[in-house]
Order: structure tokens, then sequence, then C-alpha cells
């Protein structure tokens, strides 16, 4: 490229005279740069300026500029050094297939899209279904059909998501009480036909492998999600997309990363509860559509974020698929235009770690897997973190901050609802909740610690590291440790005491108005011997409803007791519920002391009112 043309590009993507926060100076072309930050590589500059709001990047050959002709003031971080001189050459291959039953008349039809991207011998793969969730069974039974072919993708690099669209393709392909109840009886010959989809897709992909480049940009889009529980409250807007291009520069295939709940055709409910699906992609195929108005075909991987409690907020629009394409389009905008200025990598470092990793304790022992599937891709400098489940924004934020405070990462992508499946998972001040999300999250209020030590991002922080819930009352938590410490042979004695006495109790749930329909609906499909468990999962949210003006402190100290003794917070709150109980039905109160049905207070007198002695309070600790 002529000097001339290098000047004109640098000059026509940066702009001139833009105030920066950088040093750093430059001369290309004659041309004086001023205010900018230049990170050098092996053989390339580049020039980093901020012009309305968002950074630009443009590099140019060290051969194209002289060294006299650049000054740095600070210089750059280690980590921002151009991925372009940094480990192997890429190439990448795509494909996408397209499934059934049919969408909607007039709405883009389901499909999967896969991504397989190689550099030297590390590859990973990257494949998106239009269902509402998915679990390791379908993970297990994709990757043995490609171990089976000798494919270079399986389980232990393969990160393989739902794009959440509520009528989905692939109903049944979990296993498990609430897995089933949330999204469709299990169904093996289901499994094998959506597994065999989703491996040729895989196939093809990796089939078509050719040179590549990666183009990577991260933008906020708030216009088009909202927290559906608080129309002020804490949200994830980040919209991050991956370019892969060929060595000419044409897209291959495009990654996609958006929270909310493609639910503006079809409302969310549980498969229990729901009555005739409407078939549709959602604003996803309106994403597609998009990116392929001038690449016809071309793979789209959505991948849903951290979007338990998003709902979308799509454009006015006459009827809802006007809307779910709008608002997909208006993405796809914004997606393109982010990628505007950044420049392509044709080599890259790339490191894939996938586990199965031991969940939190919860009291639905029995009706939840005991561990998922833990999976994090690094590509330069981002990171690619799946989440097994449905994970509410606050706790999404604090593990994209937590993220990208690694050194060398700048992009997280919260990959949601990818290789497995496990309930919903809240922030620690969301867990109290009065809504679906709080009452439907089985691992107590400090899931975010599980999250933290599992990607090794706080392996020895305590909660009130990231947690301002704990922070702000850290005696009382440390003093619940104690207390769980000391008395944890009586806790458990009392909770198993608990439990069988409860057998008998558990039918009188339903007669709770206030239990959701979901968790009433839920009851209905768990095994007999099961039910009680569930039941204690219903009483502690029934109990967390009726507590929900305590102060913070109290539930604090609950979580160090529950802590401390090694058990579920859920069994800690539920014992301490029916040492000090508010709002049982009259009949639930008066069988207690004949039952025989004992809670511990570890507050002393720790009900809502502050007063030992409420109505039907029996606060005898177990023997």
């Amino acid at each position: 490229m002529s000097m001339s043309r290098v000047g004109s590009l640098v000059a026509l993507v940066l702009g001139l005279g833009m105030a920066f926060c950088a040093a750093d100076s430059i001369i290309i072309d004659k041309k004086i740069y001023k205010g900018v930050e230049v990170v050098e590589s092996g053989s390339r500059y580049y020039i980093k300026a901020e012009k309305d709001g968002l950074t630009r990047t443009v590099s140019v050959s060290k051969d194209d500029v002289k060294a006299d002709e650049i000054c740095f003031g600070d210089g750059p971080t280690p980590w921002e050094l151009a991925a372009a001189n940094r480990g192997e050459p890429v190439t990448a291959g795509a494909s996408r297939i397209e499934l059934l039953p049919e969408t909607l008349d007039g709405t883009p039809p389901f499909e999967a899209d896969a991504l397989v991207i190689c550099v030297g011998e590390t590859a990973v793969g990257f494949c998106a279904v239009d269902t509402a969730a998915l679990d390791h069974t379908l993970l297990d039974a994709v990757a043995k059909l490609l171990e089976d072919a000798g494919s270079a993708i399986g389980r232990d690099n393969l990160m393989l998501s739902a794009t959440h669209t509520q009528s989905g393709t692939c109903p049944g392909v979990m296993q498990g009480p609430v897995q089933e109840a949330a999204f469709g009886t299990f169904k093996e010959q289901r499994v094998g036909a959506v597994a065999a989809l989703l491996a040729q897709a895989i196939q093809e992909a990796e089939g078509k492998l050719e040179p590549a480049q990666l183009r990577v940009a991260a933008v906020q889009a708030p216009r088009y999600n909202r927290n559906r529980n608080d129309d002020e409250g804490v949200k994830d807007a980040a919209l991050g997309v991956l370019c892969v291009e060929t060595a000419e520069g044409s897209p291959l295939a495009y990654l996609i990363n958006y929270a909310a709940h493609p639910a503006i055709m079809a409302e969310e409910t549980l498969a229990v509860l729901r009555k005739e699906p409407v078939y549709a992609r959602d604003f996803p195929g309106g994403i597609a559509e998009g990116l392929r108005e001038d690449a016809p075909d071309i793979p789209v991987v959505f991948i849903n974020g951290a979007g338990g409690d998003l709902a979308p907020n799509p454009p006015l629009a006459d009827t809802p698929a006007e809307a779910a394409r709008a608002m997909g389009l208006a993405l796809a905008k914004a997606a393109l235009d982010a990628l505007g200025g950044v420049m392509p990598q044709p080599s890259a470092e790339i490191a894939v770690r996938s586990r199965d990793v031991a969940l939190p304790p919860t009291v639905l022992a029995d009706l939840l897997p005991e561990t998922v599937v833990l999976t994090d891709v690094r590509v330069n400098d981002t990171l690619f973190l799946s989440l097994p489940g449905e994970v509410c924004s606050a706790l999404g934020l604090m593990l994209r901050d937590r993220a990208q405070s690694q050194e060398g990462v700048e992009h997280v992508f919260l990959c949601g609802l990818t290789n497995d499946y496990c309930g919903y998972h809240t922030g620690p001040e969301d867990f109290f909740g009065d809504n679906l999300e709080a009452q439907l999250s089985f691992f107590g209020p400090l899931v975010a610690r599980w999250y933290m030590e599992s990607y090794g991002f706080a392996a020895v922080d305590a909660p009130w590291a990231y947690c301002p819930m704990v922070a702000g009352a850290k005696t009382e938590y440390l003093e619940g440790i104690d207390k769980g410490k000391t008395e944890a042979e009586t806790i458990a004695a009392a909770w198993d005491k608990l439990l069988y006495k409860l057998a008998t109790l558990a039918p009188m749930m339903n007669a709770v108005k206030e239990i959701p329909a979901e968790a009433k609906a839920l009851m209905g499909t768990v095994p007999a011997g099961q039910l009680v468990n569930l039941a204690v999962q219903g009483l502690s949210v029934y109990g967390r409803m009726q507590y929900a003006e305590w102060p913070a402190a109290k539930w604090v100290t609950l979580m160090g007791v529950a802590d401390g003794a090694g058990v579920p917070f859920d069994a800690v709150f539920v014992l301490q519920f029916i040492a000090t109980p508010v709002g049982l039905p009259e009949e639930a109160t008066k069988v207690l002391p004949a039952l025989e049905i004992e809670g511990i207070d570890f507050l002393g007198g720790g009900g809502p009112d502050e007063t030992p002695g409420t109505p039907g309070q029996n606060v005898t600790p177990a023997e």
C-alpha cells in the first residue's frame, strides 16, 4: 500500500484533532496525529483513538513509518500488543442447517449454525441451535457422534448453545425432573435425531476450513433489552460480535452475543403449563437476516448472554413478528457498525478448557445434576465463558467485570444456556426478590462465588470482595460462619429430622396460594419419593417472600451459618423459618406442634417483627 493510501486510511478512520487520553503521536504521510495511543508489535504499529465515544484502531507497517516519526507517551500495555503478530495462522470453517418444524409463515426458519476455528493443533467449535435450552445429555450425544467420525471437535472443545427461543425445535433433549418440567419430557429418540443434525453441522464446518482472519468488537445496545422485574433495574446491554473472514476479507461467519429472552412472539412459561407453541426464531432470526443482507446464507451463531431477568425491548410494530424482525435488524446493524475500523487478525493464540464441576449444595440434590460442564475459550484478547443456565444481569455483570480484570482480556462473551443447564442463577441481592428468577434459583445467594472459583477469578477472595450485601455486614457473616461451624452437627441432625417430618406436610404446600403456578406445576411432575425436597424448596421460597423486609444483616448471618456448616442456604433458612414462621396457612401452623416439626432460631428471635413467640412459633432447637 502506498504511503498516500496509508495516510488517507488513517485520516478516514481516526479523523484529525481528536481529544484522547493517550499521549502518543505519530507522523504518517506527513500528517501528524496527536493524542493517540500507538501500540507496537513485531512488524506493525497500531494506532488507537477515540471519536464519538468509540475507540477506533488502524494499523500500518513499520516499513511505512520512520522510527523518529513516533513519540511514545506512557507506552503500550503488554496485552494490547497486536494479535496480528501473535500466535499462529487462523483457519476456520462454518455451516448452517435448517431444521424442522417449519416456523410461522413469513418468519425465518429454525436453524443450527456451526463455526470451527483452528490455530495450530488447537481447535474449538461453536454451535447454536434454535431451542429453549439444552444440557450435557445433548452435548454428550453430539460429542460421541463427532468422536466416532474422527472429528477434531469433541466434548472438551465444543461450545454448544441454545438460542433460547421459547418454542424451538428440540423439546425433550434434557433429563431430570426440573429440566423436563421446564422444557419438555425427555425423549431418547429426539436426542439422537437432534444430535445427528448438530454433529452434521459441525462436521460440515470442519470440512470447510480455510485461511481466515478474525475481527472482534463489542458495543452497548441498551435500547433493545430491559430488566423484566424493574424497568430501571440492572441489565447487561453488551452486544458482542466475532466476524470470521476469509484471507481476502469476505465474511465467513458471524458469532453474536446478546442477552434477552427471545420471547417477543411467545411468552416464556414452563413446558408443563404451555399450551399451543408459537413456532418462531424470534429476534435471533432478524439478526441473521440483517447480517445476511450482503452475505446471503452466511452462518450466524447466536449465543444468548446473561439474560435470565432480561426481556426483549423491540421497536414498536404492527405485529409481534414484525417487532422481532425489527429488533434483530437493529442489533445486526449495531454489530456491523461496531466492527467498523477493527483490524483483522490473521494469527491468534487460542486456549480451550472444559471440565465437569461440582455444583454448590442445594436442597434439591436429588432433582438436579451433581455436576455441570463448564467451558472457557480464549482467543487472543477475547474470552468466552459458558454459563450452564439462565444467569441474571447483576451476576453476569459481576462475572464480566472480574473476567476483564484478568491480564490480557479485553472482550468477554458470556455464553448463556451453553453445554449444560441447572436453572436460574442470581446475584446475591436478587436472590431475595419476589420474582420468578429468585424462586427458581436453587443454589443460594452466593452462587456468584461458585462461578468466581470455578473460573479462577476469585480463588482466595471472600464474598465481601465482590458482594456489596456481604461487604456491608462482614461482621455478621463471620459470626454466622463461627455459629455454623460450632453447631454443624446440631444443624445436620435437625435437617434430617425435618425432612422426615415434612414428608407428611409436603402435600399441604399446594394449599398455599402464594406459591407460583410454575412451582405448583413442577410439584406435579416430581416422583412422590422426592416431593419432600421440592416442598422444602417451595417453603424456602415462600418464607423469603414473607421476610421480604428483613434487613440485609440477617440474611448475611444465615449465609455465614450455611457456609460454616457446609449445608445449603435454603436448609438453614427453612430451619429458621420453621422456628419463627410467618404467613403459613392455618392448617400448617396447627400441625407443626403435633408433628413435632422443629427449627432452629439462629438469630435469637429473628422473625420479621423481631419478637420471639409469634403465634405458631416453635423455637425449641432440635436435640
